[in-house]
Parts: C-alpha cells; sequence; structure tokens
C-alpha cells in the first residue's frame, strides 16, 4: 500500500475515464441505451445523472465495498484468519487513497455542474440496483454487522 500511495492510481484511472468521456458521449447520442451498467471504481457523470436508470455492478475484490472490522483490508494480502492489530496500518493508508480519489472525482463533478459525493468512498451505489458477487459468507457477514 506504501508503494500505491506513491503512485497516483485512482487518479491515473479518473483522468482515463475523463478523457474518455467524449467518446462515450457519442455512443450513447448513437445508440440511446435504455439501461446502463457499471462495473467500475466511479461512476460516469454523463451516466449516473442521466435520467436513465443505472446499475453498479461491482466484479472486483469484495472487500472493496465490504468495510467490516472482521475482514482484512481490500488488496492487503492479509488472511482473513490474521491478526487484525496487523491491519490497522494498511487501513490507514487506503484511507488517504480514497480521500485523494474522492478529491479528484469531485472536481470532475464540480466541473461538469453535478453534485459532489461526500461520503468518501471509492464506489457510489446506484439508487436503481447495485450487484455485488459475493460468496455467501461474506453476505451473511454483512448482514450480521
Amino acid at each position: 500500500m506504501k508503494i500505491m500511495s506513491s503512485i497516483p492510481f485512482f487518479e491515473t484511472i479518473i483522468d482515463k475515464m475523463r478523457a474518455n468521456e467524449p467518446k462515450l458521449k457519442a455512443i450513447i447520442a448513437k445508440y440511446n441505451p435504455d439501461l446502463y451498467i457499471i462495473d467500475d471504481f466511479a461512476g460516469s457523470p454523463t451516466l449516473i445523472h442521466s435520467k436513465k436508470p443505472w446499475v453498479f455492478l461491482f466484479s472486483g475484490n469484495p472487500l472493496f465495498v465490504l468495510k467490516d472490522d472482521r475482514t482484512p483490508p481490500s488488496c492487503s494480502g492479509y488472511p482473513s484468519n490474521g491478526d487484525p492489530s496487523e491491519w490497522e496500518e494498511f487501513k490507514e493508508l487506503g484511507k488517504d487513497l480514497f480521500t485523494k480519489q474522492s478529491i479528484k472525482y469531485n472536481e470532475w463533478m464540480r466541473e461538469e455542474g453535478f453534485p459532489i459525493t461526500t461520503n468518501n468512498k471509492a464506489i457510489i451505489d446506484s439508487p436503481y440496483l447495485n450487484i455485488y458477487g459475493y460468496p455467501e459468507e461474506l453476505i451473511c457477514l454483512q448482514n450480521k454487522a
């Protein structure tokens, strides 16, 4: 995580999304879909602020969206049955990365004239439908929290 904090990983993702936004607008204008399905770290303002429903599909590491003290931080490599006290430093570094992503993402939203996010999450939930491909054990864990 220390290495990732020195690399502008999320900033690069947002920059690439911004660069692709004109192409996305052209595709939407040409095909006029009824529904958008987003499987990405952040939602395109063209999609999430349109008047059409959008589904958030998360196919990545389930620990990215499951924030629970009983599970190791996402992308850490720590075992789920490990010592949780060893996870703290990694979690703190992760918070900084997500804060940086939120700042960069909100700058983009503001420039486009859309509301900013205030939840400091890496991923924005859809008001329509969210799909998480998790094993049953994680779903049960989340419901017990």
